[in-house]
């Protein structure tokens, strides 16, 4: 008898991160397992249907609006009544509340949910911490398997009662280690080639941020911290690579770049905006910084490391799992701009330190944070979760 191989869903909210965090999963899998894609229209998920893989756009909220939730929640259930998945794995906050439910109501088999960062944190008040996580454990009623991509929040879903032990793993992001190294010479070439086109001296340091531009990735933090190492470092060069999405909330941009203008900063600020050769961005970069308030398990701190740039980053889950304080790089507390401002002027200060951390920051990658282990432990997974002997089953 021909046997089929299993039919997975993913779905996320936003094209963006079915484009920039989930397609090198999504490939990998691909060759085992017939994966389409449920998310938000947009260019991105275009260009995920280029690689092959298969798509259906799908308006997902990413604002909790219960009238635009109740909509996609009845498109989501009757297009998966249309279909014969065997899985449904579901992704980023508002479409995991979203699809979980929907799965439910059509009979999907398997319902998977990736935590790429649990909305509650320690921050939070009392009140908004327990009703998130009531929330989580409502919808974890609705999950047969949880994955965290940081092992903080492994222990914190157990803690919780979100999930039972034996329902939960922890599979971290893991970096194409071929695209993000800093032994390609072809890389440098290309990197002299950006920073004459940027108009930065070949001697002058530069320190940046890469990421979606929200308030709580700390790009205001990082501005202000700019104008105390400028202050004694004046040839600096600080970059913000990345943008606002459509679907954010709000755009800070303009607030963000006002500020740089009333700290008389214009002249040492670049805003690349969202650029496909990060890469390069990150070549450009003496030190990496991500002060920010609330992450899964950052994969803009992992490409830093893996191009070998100690990184100064906030004391919150995730970060702190990746950066060991005085290892790969320094650890500071969320807020604490003379914090940040301190420890980027000091790796500056001794480039020799600098390069040991990024150089153990690349080795640290390489060993725990591949592309390839990422894989390995999501097919493992998923084998066991479908029975799987093999690539296909019956």
């Amino acid at each position: 008898m021909l046997r089929r191989k299993p039919q997975i869903c993913h779905i996320a909210a936003a094209d963006y991160a079915a484009y920039h965090i989930l397609l090198p999963i999504l490939e990998g899998l691909s060759q085992d397992y017939d994966v389409t894609v449920v998310c938000s229209p947009g260019p991105d998920l275009e260009r995920v249907a280029a690689r092959g893989i298969s798509v259906h756009p799908l308006p997902i909220p990413r604002s909790p609006r219960i009238e635009q939730m109740a909509v996609a929640l009845a498109r989501l259930t009757r297009y998966l009544r249309t279909k014969d998945f065997d899985m449904v794995h579901t992704h980023t906050p508002m479409a995991s509340i979203i699809s979980r439910p929907a799965a439910r109501l059509a009979r999907i088999p398997l319902v998977v949910y990736t935590a790429h960062g649990f909305y509650f944190h320690e921050r939070m008040s009392p009140l908004l911490y327990r009703s998130h996580v009531a929330l989580e454990r409502w919808l974890g009623r609705l999950t047969d398997h949880v994955i965290t991509v940081s092992g903080e929040d492994a222990k914190t879903a157990i803690a919780e009662r979100i999930a039972l032990p034996e329902q939960v793993s922890w599979i971290p992001n893991g970096i194409d280690l071929q695209r993000f190294t800093p032994a390609d010479p072809e890389h440098w070439k290309r990197v002299s080639v950006l920073r004459s086109q940027l108009g930065i001296r070949p001697e002058q340091p530069v320190v940046g941020m890469v990421g979606r531009l929200v308030r709580e990735k700390g790009f205001f933090e990082f501005v202000e911290a700019a104008r105390l190492v400028a202050d004694h470092i004046p040839d600096v060069v600080f970059m913000c690579v990345g943008g606002a999405l459509p679907s954010d909330r709000e755009n800070p941009e303009v607030a963000l770049k006002r500020r740089v203008g009333q700290l008389r900063l214009d002249r040492s600020f670049l805003f690349p905006g969202f650029r496909k050769d990060v890469v390069d961005f990150l070549g450009l970069m003496n030190v990496f910084t991500l002060p920010s308030y609330r992450e899964g398990l950052p994969l803009s701190i992992l490409e830093a490391m893996a191009m070998g740039k100690p990184c100064v980053v906030t004391n919150i889950r995730g970060c702190r799992e990746l950066i060991v304080d005085g290892k790969f790089g320094r650890v500071i507390e969320p807020g604490d701009i003379g914090g940040l401002a301190s420890a980027i002027a000091d790796l500056l200060r001794i480039p020799e330190q600098a390069a040991n951390m990024g150089s153990a920051a690349r080795k640290h990658v390489e060993e725990h944070y591949s592309l390839q282990i990422c894989l390995e432990r999501y097919v493992a997974l998923y084998r066991r979760l479908l029975k799987v002997d093999g690539a296909v089953r019956a």
